[in-house]
């Protein structure tokens, strides 16, 4: 699946631009999905340990939605890290200026976007610095119920993300 993902980035905006410079950009891109799929694509198979953790309550399974947290979390810092270094280097050649960004309809969709997942980002943050710790504390279902619903506003958010990108793919930078 994340072949698939990756060749995505031979089509589209990225495809557009040739030579050595066309080659960076579509590599980017690549990097970009792959690191998105990997955040996005983890967030339902976290929501259901920490599910299970909530519903049953038992020690063991809010151990595990611990242990599955903290190795998210691992997973989750380069994934974020990779999706805002590599979105900036799309928005230098797609967009340019700041100007552009704020000017064009493309832009403003971008602009969209990147509010999006800055959401994302600051829900990410208070799910690993405040609540998986206190996860980690115990074996209190508690912070699972909490962490469980941020994960899912944060999928939600994902899925917004989404459907803006789908926006930006029918509009011309």
């Amino acid at each position: 699946s994340g072949i698939l993902l990756a060749t995505l980035a031979l089509t589209g905006h990225a495809a557009a631009h040739k030579g050595g410079l066309g080659d960076i950009h579509r590599l980017n891109q690549a990097i970009h999905l792959l690191a998105g799929g990997a955040w996005l694509g983890g967030l339902a198979p976290l929501g259901w340990v920490l599910a299970t953790a909530r519903r049953t309550g038992s020690a063991a399974a809010v151990g595990w939605a611990a242990t599955v947290v903290r190795r998210f979390s691992l997973m989750g810092y380069w994934a974020v890290g990779l999706v805002l270094l590599t979105g900036t280097v799309n928005g230098i050649f797609l967009v340019g200026s700041f100007g552009a960004l704020v000017g064009s309809q493309y832009g403003r969709v971008l602009i969209d976007k990147i509010v999006l997942v800055l959401l994302m980002v600051a829900l990410a943050a208070a799910n690993r610095f405040l609540l998986a710790p206190k996860l980690a504390a115990g074996a209190d279902p508690k912070p699972a119920k909490a962490l469980f619903r941020n994960v899912m506003i944060e999928l939600a958010l994902g899925l917004g993300v989404l459907a803006v990108v789908a926006m930006l793919g029918t509009l011309i930078p």
